[in-house]
């Protein structure tokens, strides 16, 4: 989504990335997916007056925008004068602007903060930083990487719309068990599980999700017409780098091992790529997935398998749940999706619907 200001002359500043500050900085839109949250302070120094607020979606053409009015004190209560921006015109931010989010210097390097910020600073490591870490400084080196191409099949078994994790995507409904409760059974139960990634307590991850680029009608592309917000459970992490095109060795000579933001949910770009690294510090069962929900639940997602040997049995008087499971993947054909969500919803825009993989 983009927000725009009301006007040249009303710019908000970046100041806090969920909840965790950074250092200012002079945007004209914020661009945010689904719960990539941002607080922005805007300077109210144009004319008195009222001023469009819009809210946009990309790559979603045909779509309406979203409107709201800054009115200031004094000003009649009428619409803005002047053209009402329209869908397009806000553009979404580039590699260059995104990359000016980053981490505030006083989290970084604590110890050399003012005594008046000291209390501020420790809460804010207090409940965001790794276990034994004193301040957001994101580790150079890593353990472990996981690389996750994520695409949309239709699957040949069922002919049913899924999401893949390099061209593995569950066929069958998943078991409405708990799933603290089957790895109390069998702590092996995630081996060999598509959609899951094991990690030893206490590793340093890196996680790169890359969407395919090019021809949206290939089995290797589907998703390449949009963006996905994904979201760790459990965890903060550290976007060491976001880019277009193809992710290979190369590219982490642009990572940002000095200041990276540090969040819990990010976007990876249009047939683009993300990487971030965090701390393997609390065993459990972490959900990783696109906060998209009708993608999340039909598979654009995995699920961190971290020091299942480490996690605990849940308390002896912990009340049972009397519902019963009827989870299933929907229909999730491409004429149960046009019917009934429209051609736009579920199927990624201009895609042909006998994309199938084998």
């Amino acid at each position: 989504m983009g927000f725009e200001p009301p006007t040249s002359g009303l710019e908000p500043e970046d100041p806090k990335a969920a909840r965790v500050p950074v250092l200012p900085c002079i945007v004209a839109v914020c661009c945010k997916d689904k719960f990539c949250l941002y607080d922005v302070l805007l300077t109210a120094n144009a004319s008195v007056g009222n001023y469009w607020i819009t809210v946009q979606p990309q790559y979603r053409l045909g779509s309406p925008n979203g409107f709201g009015v800054l009115r200031y004190e004094g000003a009649p209560p009428t619409l803005p004068q002047g053209t009402v921006p329209q869908p397009g015109a806000v553009k979404p931010w580039s590699i260059s602007q995104i990359d000016e989010v980053v981490t505030a210097a006083i989290l970084i390097q604590p110890n050399q903060s003012s005594s008046s910020n000291d209390a501020a600073t420790a809460e804010v490591i207090g409940s965001a930083a790794p276990i034994n870490h004193t301040s957001l400084q994101v580790p150079l080196t890593s353990n472990r990487t996981f690389i996750e191409m994520v695409t949309q099949p239709l699957l040949n078994q069922t002919g049913q719309l899924r999401w893949a994790l390099n061209n593995r995507a569950n066929t069958e409904t998943p078991s409405c068990d708990a799933k603290l409760t089957l790895v109390h059974a069998n702590n092996a139960y995630y081996d060999g599980l598509a959609a899951t990634s094991q990690a030893q307590a206490g590793q340093l991850l890196n996680q790169v999700d890359k969407l395919a680029s090019g021809n949206p009608n290939s089995t290797t592309a589907r998703n390449s017409t949009e963006q996905h917000p994904f979201h760790l459970h459990g965890h903060h992490f550290w976007v060491l780098a976001t880019g277009n095109g193809t992710y290979n060795s190369s590219s982490t000579a642009q990572y940002n091992t000095v200041n990276p933001i540090y969040r819990d949910t990010h976007t990876v770009l249009k047939g683009g790529w993300s990487a971030i690294r965090f701390v393997a510090d609390n065993p459990g069962l972490w959900f990783y997935h696109c906060h998209i929900l009708w993608h999340q639940v039909i598979g654009q997602g995995l699920v961190f398998a971290e020091g299942v040997q480490h996690i605990q049995m849940p308390p002896s008087d912990l009340p049972v749940c009397d519902q019963k499971c009827n989870y299933d993947f929907g229909g999730f054909t491409p004429a149960w999706v046009s019917q009934t969500y429209g051609d736009s919803s579920y199927d990624l825009p201009g895609v042909a619907a006998d994309v199938v993989l084998p």
